[in-house]
């Protein structure tokens, strides 16, 4: 731990060093921190990579941890992951609406076509 540890400070990084505390039996951890040189090795970043999957429900790699060794670098990670899964959704739920409002056109020209071969 760094002498100067930047306590955690949003709602993502708070859970992150909550795991990483529980993890690691640390009570004081900075988001500066790197979880390698704070005592964790491979079979406590499973530990943590387990958690952080059920509390975030992400599909987040274990190499991903390896990348992003500090709490503000896998929460700066995590929040842009989310934010591209919301965009993806934003986007989907867009084009549904489309495919919605072309099966109603659709739709309409059929009883259309229907009321005029009468």
């Amino acid at each position: 731990m760094g002498t100067t540890s930047v306590q955690p400070r949003n709602h993502l990084e708070i859970s992150i060093a909550s795991i990483w505390q529980k993890v690691l039996k640390i009570e004081n951890i900075g988001i500066y921190d790197n979880f390698f040189e704070i005592g964790g090795h491979s079979l406590l970043l499973l530990q943590v990579h387990s958690q952080l999957c059920e509390i975030f429900s992400t599909n987040l790699l274990v190499i991903d941890l390896f990348k992003y060794p500090t709490i503000s670098s896998l929460a700066d990670f995590l929040g842009l992951a989310n934010t591209n899964e919301l965009s993806n959704v934003h986007q989907t739920e867009a084009r549904n609406e489309q495919l919605k409002k072309g099966k109603t056109r659709i739709n309409q020209f059929l009883k259309i076509s229907k009321r005029n071969n009468l």
